[in-house]
């Protein structure tokens, strides 16, 4: 004799991990949007700082050291870039490039006067700047900080300028991560939410086998024993067939 009952129970199981599976995807994905929104905030805010460091040091070891002329400032820039990994520059009050760590001294006459530049104004105004553009120079794009500083002649700005590429990476790493944690984590829900749905139809199976067997035998009685929903629906079972079974005996005369 076959059973029409089970199709439905597995499926009503499945259809319950399913959703529970898709609600936790939903949880995650949104918790995962919140993530990497704060922390792509936090890295640019920490790549800003980095950068306005570096400039106020660099600054500070020029000041320190008079490298005012491009003879002594190329030197002194190129180690301060290698010591930050950056592109360093020292721009005179008239807005000249007077050393850079990215061109040689005999190419600073033929670089534009930088006195226009963003990061530059503001960082005469007394303003730390950071700026994302494309140089005009070294035709890319590079994140700019600039930093005041006192010298010959009035206000001179030491810039600092990185790729963003190093930022994009970090950003596209930490989306890798926070992506490979969603996959596992929907995993372990989809197990979790399995183990749970079977523990929870194992009395709901032992109430379909006993009402099966009381539509033969009306002495059955179910030994789920349990002080929840499950539990009032066995009492309800027993109820029942107690009732049919009363009512089923014959009446003495």
């Amino acid at each position: 004799m076959t059973r029409p009952a089970a199709p439905a129970r597995r499926s009503l199981r499945w259809r319950l991990v399913l959703l529970t599976v898709a609600l936790a995807a939903l949880g995650l994905f949104g918790a995962q949007v919140f993530i990497a929104q704060g922390l792509e905030r936090n890295l640019d805010a920490h790549v800003r700082d980095e950068l306005g460091m570096h400039a106020d040091l660099a600054g500070s070891a020029i000041v320190g050291a008079g490298a005012w002329d491009t003879p002594r400032a190329d030197g002194l820039v190129r180690t301060l870039a290698r010591q930050a990994r950056a592109r360093v520059s020292l721009i005179a009050p008239d807005g000249r490039v007077v050393a850079d760590s990215d061109l040689p001294p005999d190419a600073l006459s033929l670089v534009d006067n930088h006195g226009r530049r963003p990061e530059v104004l503001a960082a005469r105004a007394g303003r730390r700047a950071v700026v994302l553009r494309d140089s005009d120079t070294l035709h890319r794009p590079l994140t700019y900080a600039a930093t005041r500083v006192s010298g010959p002649g009035g206000h001179w700005v030491v810039r600092v300028a990185v790729s963003p590429a190093l930022a994009e990476t970090t950003h596209a790493a930490t989306q890798r991560l926070l992506a490979a944690g969603g996959v596992l984590g929907l995993l372990l829900a989809a197990v979790a939410a399995a183990m749970a749905m079977s523990a929870a139809a194992a009395p709901l199976r032992a109430l379909t086998d006993t009402a099966r067997a009381m539509t033969h035998d009306l002495t059955v009685r179910t030994r789920v024993r349990r002080d929840d929903e499950v539990g009032a629906l066995a009492a309800a079972l027993t109820a029942i067939a107690a009732a049919a079974a009363a009512s089923s005996r014959p009446s003495t005369p």
